[in-house]
């Protein structure tokens, strides 16, 4: 015969329990498998990244990072040095870049083409944090981001991953855009400045990063 519907329903209140209960150590289990993946990507990613770049200049790296150091540091004075700095290479502006490769520089005492190809590509994990920032449900973060790593540190473009001068500027720019529209979203004071300053340092790594403003219009007026 049926079982009584009091027993059915309190069997069915022990199921749900039961799996409420095992819920987080799926979750736990996810998580870690999630953060494994990420790993094992990111170090293979740098590790072919290390084993690869070579510490040869290669066409816009004799112009935007060789010809631009030596004239700043033979520059006369504070202005002409800034101008340097300033001074437009093909279609953009790249000060954003010039400035890490002067602080690389000050810290090792001299280029090293492989260094800055590793220091480019940095802005990468960068991205990646940014985009799991986004990700509202708690749950979902750790999975979303070994989706992330996929997409992004994959080498089918090594071209750019190991061109030094290729990868501060299209791998940057993207960081510093995200990172101010990212800011943007439920924005106060202090995270509009931080915004603006992104969006800066976007506009002169590349000329596309000029966009930010625009895309940063957009987000404001709708929010």
């Amino acid at each position: 015969p049926p079982a009584p519907c009091g027993a059915s329903r309190a069997r069915a209140i022990v199921t749900v329990q039961a799996a409420v209960e095992r819920e987080p150590g799926r979750q736990r289990v996810v998580q870690v498998a999630s953060i494994a993946l990420c790993l094992a990507i990111v170090g293979h990613y740098f590790r072919f990244v290390w084993l690869n770049a070579l510490n040869i200049p290669f066409a816009d790296d004799i112009l935007d990072v060789l010809q631009v150091l030596l004239e700043f540091l033979r520059a006369q004075d504070p202005a002409t040095a800034l101008a340097v700095l300033f001074e437009q290479h093909n279609d953009h502006r790249t000060l954003s870049s010039r400035l890490l490769y002067l602080l690389l520089y000050r810290i090792q005492g001299e280029i090293d083409f492989r260094t800055l190809a590793m220091v480019a590509n940095l802005a990468l994990p960068v991205l990646a944090l940014l985009l799991l920032g986004m990700v509202q449900r708690r749950e979902a973060r750790w999975p979303a981001l070994a989706v992330v790593a996929l997409l992004l540190f994959q080498l089918r473009a090594y071209g750019i991953v190991l061109w030094p001068m290729a990868a501060f500027a299209y791998f940057f720019v993207h960081a510093y855009a995200f990172a101010s529209l990212a800011l943007l979203h439920a924005v106060t004071p202090g995270r509009f400045c931080l915004a603006a300053l992104a969006a800066l340092l976007a506009t002169f790594t590349l000329a596309s990063g000029q966009l930010c403003w625009l895309l940063g219009a957009v987000s404001l007026a709708h929010q």
